[in-house]
């Protein structure tokens, strides 16, 4: 299966995931250490949270929490994970906000 990974590049993962993928022939795909406006899933992590927040019954163990992810993950509409993952609108974005915050 082809796929590119994407990972945060943090400090303390790098070396072993590097090392990970040489050995499994996996394409990672390089971009700044701590770039949370790069990063699509951190958008969809955040907007799971509210969601999460959002409830009138918040889980009351780890079980109540996954299922509600569950359900959660499944209401984000797909247009929302779409301009999440679309590069070119969130590299332009970043250029005119000049490093400042966007709204990915």
């Amino acid at each position: 299966r082809n796929f590119i990974f994407m990972h945060d590049n943090a400090r303390p993962h790098t070396a072993n995931i590097t090392r990970f993928f040489q050995e499994h022939n996996i394409t990672s795909l390089d971009h700044p250490a701590n770039s949370p406006n790069l990063n699509p899933i951190e958008y969809i992590w955040d907007e799971m949270e509210r969601r999460l927040r959002r409830r009138e019954q918040q889980p009351q163990n780890f079980d109540d929490l996954a299922e509600i992810f569950k359900q959660i993950w499944n209401e984000i509409p797909q247009e929302l994970i779409r301009r999440c993952i679309n590069m070119r609108e969130r590299l332009q974005a970043v250029i005119e906000q000049r490093e400042g915050n966007t709204q990915y």
